[in-house]
């Protein structure tokens, strides 16, 4: 039989054997990945479920509601955003700062920016509170494994477990999270290059080697300041094409301002960005931050990519993402303080061109030849590790995740034009390669990026899954 024991309240199975889940009496949704967003779906589902309902959670991770971000326990990784946009719930936004006041500490505020870690016990606490108040007609269950394949029938779909262990359900909601980066440097092992998450004690570095992040976005951040935590202190290099470190969030939050009406918008990145400059301008001119605006525009960011064509995108991808991406995903203000006391120190120094060739040094150390951006030199590092602090590998058939793949096979899935996620419905459907779609698989979060881009954030993804679980709950029909 399939080993069943208790970790807290609700089931944890470790899948040892065949486990098949499906009955007329309950629904079943399997939720695949056990992080942040998986944990809300199910959230959303025990908290609404006026009938029988099995819920089952496939994540090979003991701890639920963390995924890769959350489960961090370095102090010096903090929320990239303020307590108060990290409700869980979209209807109650101070529910997180409530929570931090009761069981963190009173004086924090909408303000503060907290460990990235208490956001992780702040997710998992609401998914034991929301098992403990749910009906015994609802259970909940985790399952200590990763799904490899799936099969779709008549009442919904077989997963297949790496364990040799089977889960029908009538849903299954893909809560992937980010996928981990591509390796920017072709032909190098995992041995010579490491992912930046999750991030070991220190990167196993000593205390003066040379290090080479690749990238200088907020994981480079969270990466130099993981290395500084545990005691390194070396030299610290940032290699990226385009040589921007992310922009600061202000000290105290500045009030939204909201852009220009969606309908009035042109479907022009060029004049959107015009746009855009000329009302932050305004702003600063009348002593505001240029960060109201950028924050006000995010009720609006997925309406405005749904109506830029295929050449538009393309051309917002090419030239104006990096930009976009400084303004929009910002330090947390002490992070800034702690990262910039390390620049003035000299150990962090940042290079904006690309890794043209690496080698091994005769002195055991790894030789990286940098070509500087927009010059004919080249600058040669020898450091004794790399790091790949690049974004979340978008190309899903790239990626190293069977279920994927079997998705793509079957022709269930399928992922848009510029590879930047899968494409997917209004509610978060699945859409196949005919254009149809799906009944039983669902997801949200990152893998929708390419058909809402502004969707790996807390206030999209709490929104998706709540969104979600309303429709699981009302749909049992087939694939």
């Amino acid at each position: 039989m399939t080993a069943i024991f208790e970790t807290g309240i609700f089931q944890t199975v470790a899948a040892t054997s065949p486990l098949v889940e499906l009955n007329n009496r309950a629904r079943t949704v399997a939720i695949v990945g056990g992080g942040a967003s998986g944990a809300l779906v199910a959230v959303g589902l025990m908290k609404a479920a006026a009938k029988p309902l099995n819920v089952i959670i496939i994540e090979p991770s003991a701890k639920l509601g963390r995924g890769i971000a959350y489960a961090t326990t370095c102090p010096m990784h903090l929320l990239n955003v303020p307590a108060g946009a990290m409700s869980a719930y979209p209807d109650a936004p101070d529910h997180f700062v409530n929570w931090l006041r009761e069981n963190v500490d009173a004086a924090l505020t909408p303000e503060s920016f907290v460990e990235r870690r208490l956001y992780g016990d702040y997710i998992e606490s609401e998914l034991r509170q929301a098992e403990i108040a749910t009906t015994p007609r609802v259970r909940l269950r985790h399952v200590l494994d990763w799904v490899k394949a799936a099969r779709c029938n008549e009442h919904g779909a077989v997963l297949e477990l790496a364990g040799g262990a089977r889960i029908a359900a009538h849903s299954v909601v893909l809560a992937l999270g980010n996928p981990p980066p591509s390796n920017p440097i072709r032909g190098a092992g995992a041995d010579t290059v490491r992912t930046a998450w999750p991030a070991p004690r220190g990167y196993q570095v000593q205390k003066q080697d040379s290090v080479l992040l690749i990238g200088s976005g907020l994981t480079a951040v969270d990466a130099a300041l993981s290395l500084n935590y545990f005691g390194h202190r070396g030299k610290i290099h940032m290699v990226s094409r385009h040589g921007l470190w992310p922009l600061i969030h202000p000290e105290y939050g500045a009030p939204l301002r909201s852009f220009t009406n969606v309908d009035d918008l042109t479907r022009s990145v060029r004049r959107l960005t015009a746009a855009l400059r000329f009302d932050a301008a305004s702003v600063t001119d009348d002593g505001g931050s240029w960060c109201s605006i950028v924050d006000g525009l995010r009720a609006c960011t997925s309406e405005i990519w749904k109506r830029l064509d295929s050449a538009e995108r393309r051309r917002f991808l090419s030239h104006l993402q990096p930009y976009w991406d400084i303004h929009r995903h910002r330090m947390a203000p002490e992070v800034a303080r702690r990262f910039a006391a390390m620049c003035c120190e000299g150990r962090v120094v940042l290079h904006a061109g690309r890794i043209v060739e690496t080698a091994q040094a005769p002195n055991g150390l790894m030789r990286v030849i940098v070509k500087a951006r927009g010059r004919r030199e080249t600058l040669m590092l020898e450091v004794a590790r790399i790091i790949n602090c690049t974004g979340p590998q978008t190309d899903y058939r790239a990626i190293a995740q069977p279920l994927i793949h079997d998705l793509f096979a079957q022709g269930v899935a399928a992922q848009d034009e510029l590879k930047l996620g899968l494409l997917t419905g209004p509610d978060g459907a699945l859409l196949g390669e005919d254009g149809l779609a799906s009944r039983t698989f669902f997801t949200l979060g990152p893998p929708r990026k390419g058909t809402l881009w502004e969707t790996t954030a807390m206030p999209e993804i709490r929104l998706q899954a709540s969104v979600l679980a309303r429709r699981l709950l009302g749909d049992g029909d087939d694939c």
